[in-house]
């Protein structure tokens, strides 16, 4: 979260900080597998109407607030910029926009050009329960990791195609179809996970901080355009390795147990909705560039995500909480 909001506000300082998406890719891949597994494993079966209803309660409220506030703006906003943003609300209203951005490039959208991978997140919450159900009956967590395995392969080859063939860098960045392999490689790790994958804690320890230290240098490293085959891949599998580091180490847990990363990490989904938006507001107001931009942007961001905690996900969250815990076991 923290690269995302320096990519968006000082781009010098951290040029490849939209790679945090692809680690929030992977996150999201290895945590919804790995409940989802474990909810077939203690009842047999997994409950898709509880499953899409708790994403909706996580993700719609706050996303909704995003798309009132927009669309307020634009009322004040001159024709193009109010048509993109139009546009862009329709877009993240019914999670497509991926697609738009990608046919229609990156400025498609207005306002919300970042929820693309919002998109991106809530095709994959559709379809992937549907798969991964029929995968556990027939062969189980390893099936699963095998499964997501050859996704991975297959969406690089792919997308070592069409950049062969000049695709346009739109259509290979923002489109789920060949930017999915960082959620299926959390998928993959899910699976190895339930099948047995584990380290000794001295190579978790020695493993995360290597790859600790190549997400700090893929967000320092400018991006490549057009985008390499494997560079998705690659800052995913950085990802999937810290994730492993964590939970079979220490030293890397310790890290990134420190409260002030725990609650930027509690607020990262109100983070990267506002975030945008706030940083286009210091343009507004005439922030210059720089260190005052970023310090302008974070504290903004953060002020704004703290309210829609406290206000919007806290309260929904734990009226959730009480209802899971007064239905009968």
């Amino acid at each position: 979260m923290l690269g995302v909001i320096g990519f968006h506000s000082w781009r010098p300082v951290l040029p490849g900080g939209a790679a945090g998406v692809d680690v929030f890719f992977v996150l999201s891949g290895f945590l919804i597998t790995s409940l989802l597994i474990k909810e077939h494993a203690r009842s047999g079966a997994v409950s898709l109407s509880r499953f899409y209803a708790r994403r909706a309660w996580r993700l719609l409220p706050a996303l909704a607030c995003v798309l009132v506030v927009v669309g307020v703006v634009s009322l004040g906003a001159p024709p193009p910029a109010r048509s993109h943003n139009l546009t862009g609300i329709l877009a993240s209203a019914t999670y497509s926009s991926d697609w738009v951005m990608a046919s229609r490039g990156s400025g498609s959208l207005g306002l919300l050009g970042h929820t693309w991978s919002l998109a991106v997140e809530e095709q994959f919450y559709l379809v992937w329960p549907l798969c991964l159900v029929p995968l556990l009956r027939i062969g189980g967590p390893r099936l699963v990791a095998v499964v997501s395995g050859v996704g991975v392969l297959l969406i690089v080859v792919a997308r070592t195609l069409v950049l062969a063939h000049g695709v346009p860098f739109d259509r290979v960045y923002y489109a789920a179809d060949l930017h999915a392999d960082p959620i299926l490689i959390g998928c993959c790790l899910a699976g190895l996970r339930v099948v047995g994958l584990r380290l000794t804690q001295r190579a978790a320890d020695g493993t995360g901080l290597v790859a600790l230290g190549a997400l700090v240098v893929l967000f320092a490293a400018p991006q490549v355009v057009p985008p390499a085959p494997f560079g998705f891949t690659a800052g995913a599998l950085a990802s999937a390795a810290l994730i492993v580091a964590i939970l079979d180490g220490q030293r890397v847990g310790r890290i990134l147990s420190l409260k002030p990363l725990a609650l930027i990490g509690l607020v990262s989904y109100a983070l990267y909705l506002w975030s945008p938006l706030v940083a286009v507001a210091a343009g507004w107001l005439l922030v210059p560039a720089g260190p005052v931009d970023l310090a302008f942007v974070f504290a903004g961001s953060l002020a704004v995500a703290a309210a829609s905690w406290r206000l919007i996900e806290g309260p929904i969250a734990a009226a959730r909480r009480r209802t899971a815990a007064q239905l009968p076991a």
